[in-house]
Formats: C-alpha cells, structure tokens, sequence
C-alpha cells in the first residue's frame, strides 16, 4: 500500500522505503475480528456513520451530507439531506444477494430514527415540518438486477415507536415489505437495498440515524 511519509512513520523508520504489514478487519464497534472470507456486513446500517459494507447514496436531493455533525440522535452525527420529489438517499451492500452475505435474510426488522430538518416555520416551506414524521416512502429491491419487494411502505401510515426530542424511532417488520415469491424478488435473501424516498411535491428535509437490521 502506498502510506504518506507521516503515516509510514508509525509503522517503521521511513529510511527502509518498504516494509512488510499485516492487517484484518475487525468489528468497527467491538474491534472484535471477522471472518474476512467472503466479507463482512455489519446489522449496523447507520450509527454516527455507515456500518461496515454498507453504501450511501442519494440521488434528486441536494445539500447532502453522509456526516452531519449535531445533527444526530444523541448529538453525534447523522446523515442529513433534503431531496426533491421522487429523490432519495440509499443504502446499499454491494452484491448483497450473494451467499455469505444477504443480510436481510438474517434479519427480521429494519429499525431508524428520522428528524424533519426544516428550518423554517411556514407550512409551505417543505413538506417535512419540524416536530412530525417525514412522510417519506420505504421501499427494499435488489440494487444490481433491479428487483423490487411487492410492498411500499408509507411512514405517515406507520406509528412511530419512540420519540426523543425531534427525532422518531420507526421499527419495521420486513414482512411489511412482502418480498417473497409473490413478488419480482422473490425472498429476502435478494434484498440489498433500501430507499427513502420523497414521493412528495415540495422537498423533504430530513436527517436519519441509528438505522440497522435487527437479528431474527
């Protein structure tokens, strides 16, 4: 690996040039070693930042941010963006459905905390005003062969289970989302990616943290 001068200096005097290292991946959380054969897909989607083979993306939203700092559950950091109708932020594992990996399969529910981050009062600002839900849509497909589960799921038809200050905690039974043989992906073992998305006409603004899959 190519280390700057600094960063080489921690492992040997720079006079060497080359030194031989070994490395293997630990728990970001526990620093506990994993197994890094086929690799490693941590439950924690999102804590502060994104969990161990997760991905983020957004796309039809602007002033993005994959580490907001304040802005998250506890103070820490959250993910924060504000995206225009039909615009998202997505959280993805790369080749997910392959055996080894397939973190859905293991799970049961996807868990997450989500804040409007409307600044402004006027009702017509956004349609996230502060102190409520987002409206925003769930939706679990198959992000490289473009499968969908056969169900949507809307938050403002869902109860939140918990609040703390602005934030409100949502626990979703993945069998909400009915992706079985009924529907394009057939079962969860497909599923490697989510989307939140604003099916709405004027921007949501909003911030999530604490996101992650629990264990069946």
């Amino acid at each position: 690996m190519d280390l700057s001068y600094w960063a080489f200096e921690k492992i040997a005097h720079p006079v060497y040039g080359v030194i031989p290292t070994e490395y293997r991946p630990v728990d970001c959380v526990t620093k506990q070693p994993l197994n890094p054969v086929p690799g490693y897909v941590s439950p924690v989607i999102y804590k502060d930042d994104l969990g161990a083979g997760w991905g983020w993306r957004p796309y039809n939203s602007k002033d993005t941010q994959i580490r907001a700092p304040g802005e998250g559950l506890d103070g820490g950091y959250a993910t924060c963006l504000s995206s225009s109708q039909n615009g998202a932020v997505v959280f993805a594992v790369r080749e997910g459905y392959k055996p080894g990996y397939q973190p859905f399969a293991k799970a049961s529910r996807l868990e997450f905390w989500i804040k409007s981050n409307t600044k402004s009062l006027d009702p017509y600002a956004s349609s996230t005003p502060p102190g409520v839900p987002p409206p925003l849509k769930i939706f679990l497909m198959s992000d490289e062969k473009s499968l969908w589960c056969g169900k949507e799921v809307y938050l403002n038809e869902v109860i939140p289970t918990q609040r703390k200050g602005d934030y409100f905690k949502f626990e979703l039974p993945l069998s909400m989302f009915k992706c079985d043989a009924t529907s394009s992906i057939g079962s969860l073992a497909n599923v490697n990616r989510i989307d939140i998305m604003n099916v709405n006409v004027r921007d949501a603004n909003y911030c999530i943290d604490n996101m992650q899959l629990v264990p069946k």
